[in-house]
């Protein structure tokens, strides 16, 4: 288990069991890999975000409600704990490594999530490609609410804006957001804590 095996993991669609209803999105999907990085079959890391949903989902727990994915606000308190700022392009360049997962927007509640696949320098230039589900909206690669199935460079002008030394990553400085890395290390540590809360049934008992 490497940083290494959840970017080769990144670099294929997740493919949930059929009986999963909850909608995958970028954090789903990044979530999902690590469950496959911890050793989870494609079914079980699909059971497991399953369980989550419906455990956090207030419409399934009073029995009126199919969930569409889990919540945001859950994502940012159990998967980003231990997230740091990205100041800007040089510091993204300077910082991300191979299985790192960056997050656009507020570690509470983040808008996207991205996973670090692949980094390079040379004479060509700095290169951090990314892989993640759902990019159209930060990215505007992809399809909406699939999986963007190529690297993307993001260590590009295009997707770095500053307006009176205040940086925002996205399609331009009004609809972007702060970037945030969260080493690999420290995203499965988070993702560990998250399997100690599930019964054999993978039934989710935590918060």
């Amino acid at each position: 288990m490497t940083a290494q095996t959840y970017a080769a993991l990144a670099k294929s669609a997740p493919t949930p069991a059929a009986a999963v209803l909850h909608g995958y999105t970028c954090h789903v999907a990044a979530l999902h890999w690590m469950f496959r990085e911890n050793g989870e079959t494609e079914q079980n890391a699909a059971s497991k975000l399953e369980g989550i949903a419906r455990a956090r989902c207030q419409g399934c727990t009073a029995g009126h409600h199919v969930h569409l994915s889990i919540p945001h606000n859950w994502y940012g308190t159990n998967m980003c704990r231990g997230a740091t700022p990205i100041a800007d392009m040089d510091d993204l360049i300077t910082t991300a490594r191979v299985g790192d997962v960056l997050l656009v927007g507020n570690p509470i509640a983040p808008s996207h999530s991205m996973v670090v696949v692949k980094v390079s320098s040379g004479c060509l230039g700095n290169k951090v490609h990314v892989r993640g589900f759902n990019n159209l909206l930060t990215l505007g690669t992809g399809l909406h609410n699939q999986y963007d199935n190529h690297d993307r460079n993001i260590a590009v002008n295009r997707y770095w804006h500053s307006v009176n030394q205040v940086t925002r990553f996205g399609p331009s400085f009004a609809a972007g957001e702060q970037m945030y890395r969260i080493s690999y290390a420290q995203y499965y540590a988070n993702s560990q804590a998250i399997r100690t809360k599930f019964d054999a049934q993978n039934n989710y008992i935590g918060q």
